[in-house]
């Protein structure tokens, strides 16, 4: 379909005045145009953009799979609306994070093809669903503090009984007992750690992250957060593979599918989840996912399941757990896909990047 040929002197003009951020490239990525908004936005002075290459707004980590995105849009221009699957991670003229909507129009100009690119600043609309989630995490705590005591009580039972006997015990054949109360104190240790850095607020600076290590350290809080009749399994690689993330982040994005997939049983005679993490068919890249044994999504679900404020739990859903799980991942340079089946479970598939 052929594009339509914009007269710059007339659409500049318009560009200039949107409260949004606005910006032309060429084909090189080069920026040609970006208004007022645009500067304000990445922390430039007008006109510092113009000239740059739009990787300068790039986080550096992402420059090279942006390069190969890029190349792949410029071959196949099509307009990409701005909506929740088109979040991005930008960074200021100082290097900070910026997350961002962003949406693409390929364009004619009287001398060249280039690529419109609009930008919206979700600065505040993040953090009021951090605040929103960690609100959702207070809830789910108390909804669940039952059961962590219960656990922590079982710890304590085992501590207790195990001292007991080793003072029965004769001289030097306590030891039995006393590795007992270590594994038991290492236990309690691990369950009180997860629970703290599951409510831990902030957001640390993402590093080379042991996938392996961080969904086997988020088990613990798992178990205490899931009813006791389901049956919660975690198959990890024996390689290990690393990311580059933050725990915080993982740990959000396996909380909203467990809490999902425990919907998802409700009701259920033998409820099972499965956490897995495997490396990928293609090199260079690692699998985990998250699978359940319940209702299942109809093909309807399914399309809509990451659309921001989209919910087929009209009581108590808020529409925004699959969508922040989209947007995370999306960030890391991953992908997710959905396998699902009216009443035969549903399994998340991320597919992410890993480090040498």
């Amino acid at each position: 379909m052929p594009l339509e040929t914009f007269n710059l002197s007339g659409l500049l003009p318009v560009l200039g005045k949107l409260h949004d951020g606005a910006m032309l490239v060429d084909h090189n990525m080069t920026i040609s145009f970006a208004n007022q908004a645009a500067h304000q936005i990445f922390d430039y002075k007008t006109p510092e953009l113009i000239g740059a290459n739009i990787s300068v707004l790039i986080p550096e980590q992402h420059r090279k799979q942006h390069k190969k995105h890029s190349t792949d849009y410029i071959n196949n221009p099509a307009p990409r609306i701005m909506n929740s699957s088109m979040r991005l991670e930008g960074i200021d003229k100082n290097n900070n994070p910026i997350p961002l909507l962003v949406s693409l129009d390929p364009i004619e100009t009287e001398n060249e093809k280039m690529t419109l690119v609009s930008i919206r600043d979700i600065r505040v609309i993040v953090k009021m669903e951090t605040e929103l989630f960690h609100a959702r995490k207070l809830e789910t705590i108390g909804k669940t503090a039952s059961g962590i005591i219960h656990d922590l009580n079982n710890v304590l039972q085992v501590i207790y009984s195990s001292s007991h006997q080793a003072r029965k015990c004769p001289e030097g054949n306590a030891h039995k007992y006393l590795d007992d109360i270590d594994a038991q104190a290492t236990l309690a240790t691990s369950i009180l750690r997860s629970l703290l850095s599951y409510l831990q607020q902030g957001a640390p600076e993402a590093a080379r992250l042991n996938l392996n290590e961080t969904v086997g350290n988020f088990q613990p809080i798992l178990n205490s957060i899931l009813p006791k009749e389901i049956q919660l399994s975690l198959n990890i690689d024996k390689e290990e593979h690393f990311i580059h993330s933050t725990s915080t982040v993982i740990d959000q994005i396996l909380l909203n599918l467990v809490i999902n997939s425990n919907d998802a049983v409700t009701g259920v005679e033998t409820p099972e989840i499965t956490l897995s993490l495997a490396a990928a068919e293609t090199e260079g890249e690692a699998v985990l996912s998250v699978r359940d044994n319940g209702c299942g999504m109809s093909e309807e679900v399914k399309q809509n399941a990451f659309k921001t404020f989209f919910t087929t739990k009209t009581d108590k859903g808020t529409g925004l757990g699959l969508a922040n799980i989209y947007g995370a991942v999306i960030d890391l340079d991953g992908r997710i896909d959905i396998d699902s089946c009216p009443g035969k479970g549903t399994t998340f598939k991320i597919t992410l990047p890993t480090l040498p």
